[in-house]
């Protein structure tokens, strides 16, 4: 399955060469309290969950939510 980025989404180039478990660690903190979150760390999570999708490796905001919910 191919992964597209949604429109206007910047794939920063910092990110990209991130390792794994720190754009992990990036995900967890930024989803924490989202409505705290500037729209440029709501932009960087997007990307980094982006970049996880496309590396294979599961979102932990996503497992987040999904504890929440049940």
């Amino acid at each position: 399955q191919i992964f597209k980025p949604e429109k206007g989404m910047k794939m920063d180039k910092f990110l990209k060469n991130q390792p794994t478990w720190a754009l992990k660690k990036m995900v967890f903190a930024l989803s924490l309290h989202p409505w705290l979150n500037t729209e440029e760390e709501n932009e960087r999570w997007k990307s980094a969950e982006f970049i996880l999708k496309t590396r294979g490796k599961a979102c932990p905001s996503v497992l987040i939510r999904r504890k929440q919910n049940g």
